[in-house]
């Protein structure tokens, strides 16, 4: 079971309620409650929680300017901590254990450079602890696993696959793709010395390894395969005009100022529906359980007594 996708899918659901849905008031609150639920109380106190996490996990996202689809999106998930329950899930010390070691590390990677204690230290600052993440994935593992019971049933035939291949040809070709090193420096008086050096024999590794002022000094500039669409516009057509053990000119982009060599290139192709069979059935189910889930979320929620105070946002 693939608890992590179906924990992506179950956000992405409750940022569209955070983005697209309309709140109405209701003035007959204690001061402290911001929302009921079923008779169950939201309060400010968790509002302001949920909004400080949401805001830490996911930074792109102007949470603090949304109290009152916050406050919505935490009745829903509410009402799915309650049909998990009612449906007999739980979520095991071990399972949980093993989500919170997978955030905490991934959050790491991203905010700390893999330093989980001064991750911790970043938690603390924003308002937040170690304690407060498991709670919170506790809520999301159950919502998974509802997402999972919900579904279990929605299948797909062989025809709905062909069918599938055959809509969605962009799905199932590989871009073009060229295989690059870069040396990135700060001037463009050192990246244009460096160029002579090149044009005359340098070795481009050695030169990034000893120069590059971004993470992959240690791996001689190499950045891999990519296709169009991942780096910034003024790299990626310099890169993608060079042919294999060509170099660019001195290219400068937000990050700085790049000299770019192609090692290879791949065309693009189209995959064959044998070839692609396998991944075109999980993403036509992954699909048709997304919208079965859906159905089931809209159905939940009207049938639910959700009450919101008169919060402000977007």
């Amino acid at each position: 079971m693939n608890l992590r996708k179906h924990r992506t899918f179950i956000f992405i659901i409750l940022v569209a309620v955070l983005l697209g849905l309309t709140i109405t008031a209701i003035p007959t609150f204690s001061r402290d409650t911001v929302a009921t639920v079923n008779g169950h109380k939201i309060s400010k106190e968790e509002l302001d929680r949920k909004v400080r996490w949401l805001s830490f996990i996911y930074p792109g996202y102007d949470f603090a300017s949304q109290p009152a689809q916050v406050a919505e999106t935490m009745a829903l998930e509410y009402l799915l901590i309650d049909e998990a329950k009612r449906h007999g899930l739980k979520v095991g010390k071990d399972e949980l254990d093993k989500a919170v070691e997978e955030l905490l590390f991934t959050l790491a990677l991203q905010r700390t450079g893999g330093d989980e204690k001064a991750l911790e230290s970043l938690l603390y600052k924003a308002g937040l602890s170690v304690r407060l993440a498991r709670e919170m994935l506790r809520e999301q593992e159950l919502s998974a696993k509802l997402y999972e019971d919900v579904t279990k049933d929605v299948q797909v035939t062989d025809e709905d696959v062909r069918k599938y291949y055959d809509e969605n040809p962009d799905f199932f070709t590989e871009q073009e793709q060229v295989k690059a090193r870069h040396i990135l420096v700060s001037s463009r008086e050192e990246s244009e010395k460096i160029l002579s050096e090149l044009k005359n024999g340098a070795d481009f590794a050695a030169i990034a390894g000893e120069k590059n002022s971004d993470a992959t000094k240690s791996q001689g500039g190499d950045l891999g395969y990519f296709s169009k669409g991942r780096m910034v516009p003024e790299f990626e057509e310099a890169a993608f005009k060079l042919q294999p053990g060509e170099l660019s000119g001195v290219v400068q982009t937000q990050f700085g100022f790049h000299i770019i060599k192609v090692e290879d290139r791949k065309p693009e192709v189209k995959k064959s529906f044998e070839e692609s069979q396998e991944d075109a059935r999980d993403l036509l189910l992954d699909d048709r359980k997304g919208q079965a889930f859906d159905a089931y979320l809209t159905d939940l929620k009207a049938k639910a007594n959700i009450e919101t105070k008169g919060l402000t946002g977007k």
